[in-house]
């Protein structure tokens, strides 16, 4: 049985990261499908998923920064989240971190991206990505800060699911 720290794995995933774009449909998909089966048929362990929580966020992290920096590789992060059969909560915050940092305007991008896709194609945690993006547009970075505001006016607001949630936000603020 793997771990998540087992050499094998780790050059699984090195193997899949080296060339994401054309192996992310035929690895890394059924690598996180795999692992996900597994979890789901662990009945002993303390923490089922442990392996493929892991292992989804060794792959997000291991991604070469030059991927972000191109729409293509963009849609192939946010795919990768999105189609994941399940998405701890370390994903998310390693999706928060982007833009909390600020220091790469394409992170900021990926990140926001990512939360507002989530929030469309994820329901389960539409809350906990509009609280993250709500709690942007007060960042202290400017293009933060800016970017979060568009995304919220633009796109947020504008859906009716979302609406009071956001209006709530900005007059609490």
């Amino acid at each position: 049985c793997l771990e998540s720290n087992d050499e094998p794995l780790k050059m699984i995933i090195s193997f899949i990261t080296s060339n994401y774009k054309q192996r992310f449909k035929n690895c890394a998909a059924a690598l996180l499908s795999e692992l996900y089966v597994l979890g789901c048929l662990d009945k002993i362990s303390a923490v089922p998923f442990g392996l493929y929580d892991s292992t989804l966020i060794q792959i997000l992290e291991s991604l070469p920064k030059s991927l972000l920096k191109s729409k293509a590789g963009q849609k192939l992060f946010v795919r990768t989240l999105i189609t994941a059969p399940r998405l701890p909560e370390e994903g998310i915050n390693l999706i928060c971190n982007f833009c909390e940092r600020g220091t790469d305007s394409h992170e900021v991008q990926t990140g926001l991206v990512c939360l507002r896709d989530l929030m469309f194609y994820r329901p389960v945690v539409q809350s906990k990505c509009l609280n993250a993006v709500l709690k942007f547009t007060c960042h202290n970075n400017d293009e933060v800060r800016t970017k979060a505001v568009r995304l919220t006016t633009n796109m947020l607001w504008t859906r009716p699911q979302l609406t009071a949630r956001v209006e709530h936000y900005a007059w609490s603020s």
